[in-house]
């Protein structure tokens, strides 16, 4: 059977773009990340940018991911 034709693999197909993220959904990742905090004050006073701090704290300790 051809797969194209299937309607239940078009309907997952379906379902499965209207879930997907849109790239504004995935902005936060191209966020132009600093460590440590001293060079990040250090930027956002240089660039007039606002100064976003993320802190993470798991099971490990205290973890620096890039993202949260």
């Amino acid at each position: 059977m051809n797969a194209n034709l299937d309607p239940q693999i078009e309907l997952l197909r379906r379902d499965f773009a209207a879930a997907r993220p849109q790239e504004t959904d995935l902005e936060i990742y191209r966020l132009d990340w600093t460590v440590p905090l001293a060079t990040a004050q250090k930027r956002a006073l240089q660039e007039r940018r606002p100064l976003l701090v993320v802190a993470v704290r798991n099971a490990h300790g205290d973890t620096f991911t890039g993202h949260c």
